[in-house]
C-alpha cells in the first residue's frame, strides 16, 4: 500500500519541487526586473540615436544567454535535489535492513545461549562421555530442583524468542524490504520459527509435570531438536540463519573472495568436527 501511495503522489511532488525551486531562487526575479529595466533604457537610447538594429541584435544574444543559464541552472538544481533525495531514501532503507539484521543475529545468539545453558545444567545426556555412565544416567537419573527450575526459566526465554521470530516472519512477509531476496528470507525465518515451536512442545504440553524428581531422560529426549545439531538444530535454525546472513551480506558488501570463503570453510569444519563428536555420543540412544 505504501508503494502505491508513493507512486501516486510522485507527479504532485515534482510540481511542488519546481515551485519550491522557483521560490528559492529569488535572484531570478531580480534578474528579470533588471533585464526589463535595461531593455527599456536601451530602447529609449536606440530610438534617440538610431542604432536600434545593432542594439536589438545584442539584446537578443544576451536574452538567449540569460534564458539558457537560467533554465540550465534550474534543471541542474532540480536534478541534484532529486539525486540527494534518492540517496537519502536508499540510506534510510539500508539502515532499516541493517537494524533488522542485527536484531535477527541477536535473537539467534540468544537461542544458542538457551541451548548452552540447558546443556550446562546437565539436561543433555549426550554430554556424558562414558557410554556406560550415559546409559546408567539415562535409566536412573532424575531432575534436581536446580535443573527443574533452570529448565522452566530457559524455556520461558525460548518461548519469547520464538514469538520474536514469528513476528519477523510476518514483518518481512508483509513488506518488500529486500526486493527479490525477501521471499527467501521469509522462508528461512519460517523454518527457524517452526523449529523453535517444535522444541517448545515438551514444555507447552508437559511442562506442568516437569518438577524435581522427573526422569532426566524425559527432558533430554524431549529437547533433542535443540540439543542435536545434525538433522535437528542445524537444519532448523543454524542453516537458515546462515542463508539469511549470506543474502544480506552480499546485498551490502558483495560476495566474499575465494580466499575469504576458504578461510570460513576451515572455521566451519573445525566447529563441525566438535559437533559431530558431541552428536555421535548419543546416536545409539536416539531414534532415527
Amino acid at each position: 500500500m505504501s508503494v502505491s501511495i508513493s507512486q501516486a503522489s510522485e507527479p504532485r511532488s515534482i510540481g511542488s519541487r519546481f515551485r519550491e525551486l522557483w521560490r528559492g531562487f529569488w535572484g531570478w526575479r531580480l534578474l528579470a526586473l533588471l533585464t526589463v529595466l535595461g531593455l527599456a533604457a536601451a530602447s529609449i537610447g536606440a530610438w534617440q540615436t538610431g542604432w536600434s538594429d545593432a542594439l536589438w541584435l545584442e539584446v537578443a544574444k544576451g536574452g538567449v544567454q540569460v534564458v539558457a543559464v537560467g533554465v540550465l541552472g534550474g534543471a541542474l538544481a532540480l536534478a541534484w535535489r532529486e539525486v540527494t533525495a534518492r540517496r537519502e531514501r536508499q540510506s534510510q532503507r539500508n539502515d532499516k535492513i541493517m537494524t533488522e539484521f542485527v536484531s535477527m543475529v541477536a535473537l539467534y545468539n540468544q537461542v544458542k545461549g538457551v541451548r548452552r545453558t540447558l546443556r550446562s545444567l546437565g539436561l543433555d545426556l549426550n554430554t556424558r562421555r562414558d557410554p556406560e555412565m550415559r546409559q546408567v544416567t539415562k535409566e536412573t537419573a532424575s531432575l534436581t530442583d536446580e535443573q527443574a527450575r533452570g529448565f522452566h526459566t530457559q524455556m520461558l526465554i525460548l518461548s519469547g524468542l520464538q514469538l520474536e521470530f514469528e513476528s519477523k516472519v510476518k514483518q518481512f512477509g508483509e513488506s518488500d524490504l529486500l526486493g527479490i531476496h525477501t521471499p527467501n528470507v521469509v522462508d528461512q525465518l519460517g523454518l527457524i520459527e517452526n523449529h523453535l515451536n517444535r522444541v517448545l512442545t515438551l514444555w507447552e504440553e508437559d511442562g506442568w509435570t516437569i518438577r524435581e524428581g522427573t526422569p532426566l531422560a524425559q527432558v533430554s529426549d524431549g529437547l533433542i531438536d535443540l540439543f542435536r545439531i545434525r538433522g535437528h538444530f542445524g537444519n532448523g535454525v543454524s542453516n537458515p540463519m546462515k542463508e539469511i546472513r549470506k543474502v544480506i551480506n552480499q546485498e551490502f558488501f558483495g560476495e566474499a573472495t575465494k580466499e575469504t570463503q576458504a578461510a570460513l570453510k576451515q572455521v566451519e569444519l573445525k566447529d563441525r568436527k566438535l559437533t559431530d563428536r558431541s552428536d555421535a555420543r548419543g546416536e545409539k540412544n536416539v531414534e532415527p
